[in-house]
């Protein structure tokens, strides 16, 4: 694995941003929402996984430092 950092494309950040707006509709519609509560349970889901969506290069990134551990992550030099 390349110990470059990986820039995020335009296209990965507008997707991101929509995700992120999306879940931020969806909560909005969850508090005026007046219909039934199996309704509103979908509606809260959606919502947690398009921000789950937004998040998911962040996350990515968080999963492979974690599973590289703590000895691929710093490397101690050895005179």
């Amino acid at each position: 694995m390349s110990n470059r950092k990986r820039r995020q494309s335009r296209g990965e950040m507008i997707s991101s941003v929509t995700f992120f707006g999306v879940s931020m509709w969806l909560w909005g519609e969850v508090s005026v929402y007046e219909g039934g509560p199996m309704n509103r349970v979908l509606l809260i889901g959606a919502a947690i996984s398009c921000l789950l969506a937004a998040f998911r290069f962040q996350i990515g990134n968080w999963i492979e430092k974690k599973r590289a551990g703590p000895d691929r992550t710093q490397r101690v030099h050895k005179d």
